[in-house]
């Protein structure tokens, strides 16, 4: 069986995945073992991998003015446009 290609962890950018299988809920995710993100839970690994690959990546997401008034994480200065 082929595994659908996924991208990257959305989280810490790690390429050591695996679509699970939980057998309680019937359903699959995908699984990053270099941080432990599960992904959205569906019927079918293809879904599953589809769900995956549509979550935002750090450097796909661009913050603007109204995203980071007040962001708690600016106080920390942990934000790239800082």
């Amino acid at each position: 069986m082929n595994s659908p290609k996924l991208k990257p962890c959305p989280h810490c950018g790690g390429k050591d995945l695996i679509i699970e299988y939980n057998s309680v809920f019937e359903q699959h995710h995908v699984y990053c073992y270099g941080c432990r993100m599960c992904g959205p839970e569906i019927e079918g690994r293809e879904k599953a991998a589809a769900l995956w690959n549509a979550l935002p990546r750090h450097h796909e997401i661009m913050p603007n003015d109204v995203d980071c008034t007040g962001c708690p994480e600016r106080r920390h200065r942990s934000h790239d446009h800082d």
